[in-house]
């Protein structure tokens, strides 16, 4: 995800026009059966669930695509048809359009809000048409620390940004702001937690003693070349680790306002267990769970990051910004 600068509001705006034309097209509303977004610039349409078939449309980033069907293509791989063809899963984040009631009321210390649209706009100040700042995306997580009106009538949430310590404003009816019992810790006085990643499955596994509890396909470091030219490593660290801070919701990146290329504000449900900051947390920006494609984090689905945060340790409390303490621990295996 990047920063919403000039250059990509406007080629944002175009790939929205192309959509836009593009849903025009489609069958009924009544037999589709999910929504998608998509997350690359260009996402070739196939006339087959095949890289080889003809390429018969493509589609923008940002797109929202209504899924008809999902099945196993070519070397495995999951298509997804659509309106006009079939499309490749690994860009297409699966998201829904779930508007909210609005909060009354909210704790001293705010509450973590969910983006529960495919995607929304914050803004500098709460108006429709103050300066956007970024944009958020569906599954991503945020501190709610107050609530506003604008000149309109319309209610927006005040949302904090604890890696730049500013505030920027969303639409309240696109957050569902997270109850206490969501967070709450899963089986918290059971011992013998541990967490196994296996690199060359792509896979995590969760034990509590001997007994797996949870497993899950993930998303690892990528692969590079040794200095030998021939072993490849993942850029996620095999050995002995332990969950050490935890974090509802960070801001990963530069820490920049507008302008980067690399910018991911209300990551979800961060787990961290690695001194470089490695961690567990939600993903909104791929869906290719199953191959190495992480700068060394473990990339997870959004629901899959949060039960991890509930079950392991240290344990969190639902309006903390940072919990930190030894806690589970994770071993990382290469093979």
């Amino acid at each position: 995800m990047t920063a919403l600068s000039r250059r990509n509001f406007l080629k944002l705006s175009a790939f929205a026009a192309l959509g836009l034309a593009f849903d025009l097209a489609q069958p009924s509303p009544d037999t589709f059966h999910s929504l998608g977004r998509v997350t690359t610039e260009y996402l070739r349409v196939h006339l087959r669930p095949s890289k080889k078939a003809k390429q018969v449309a493509w589609l923008g980033f940002d797109n929202i695509i209504k899924i008809f069907d999902s099945l196993l293509g070519d070397e495995g791989r999951v298509w997804h048809e659509v309106s006009n063809g079939y499309v490749e899963s690994v860009e297409v984040q699966p998201v829904e359009n779930r508007l909210n009631p609005v909060g009354v009321s909210l704790p001293s210390g705010g509450q973590i809000g969910e983006i529960t649209v495919p995607f929304t706009d914050a803004r500098r100040k709460p108006e429709a048409y103050a300066p956007i700042i970024y944009r958020l995306y569906y599954g991503s997580t945020f501190w709610v620390r107050d609530l506003m009106r604008d000149s309109g009538g319309q209610v927006w949430y005040k949302l904090y940004d604890e890696r730049l310590g500013i505030y920027y404003y969303a639409l309240a009816a696109h957050l569902r702001l997270v109850p206490a019992n969501e967070t709450t810790p899963l089986s918290p006085s059971v011992t013998g937690k541990r967490l196994v990643v296996n690199l060359q499955q792509q896979r995590l596994y969760a034990y509590e003693g001997s007994v797996e509890v949870f497993s899950t396909l993930i998303s690892a470091g990528r692969l590079y070349l040794a200095g030998d030219g021939l072993t490849t490593h993942s850029w996620t660290p095999p050995g002995q680790f332990t969950i050490e801070r935890k974090r509802p919701t960070r801001h990963m990146g530069f820490g920049e306002a507008s302008g980067s290329d690399y910018e991911l504000p209300g990551v979800p449900w961060v787990s961290y267990f690695h001194w470089k900051g490695f961690s567990f947390h939600g993903t909104w920006w791929h869906n290719d769970f199953g191959r190495p494609r992480s700068a060394g984090c473990i990339n997870m689905l959004p629901e899959d990051a949060r039960w991890l945060y509930r079950w392991s340790h240290p344990i969190p409390l639902p309006d903390q910004e940072l919990t930190t303490g030894a806690g589970t621990a994770v071993e990382i295996i290469d093979g």
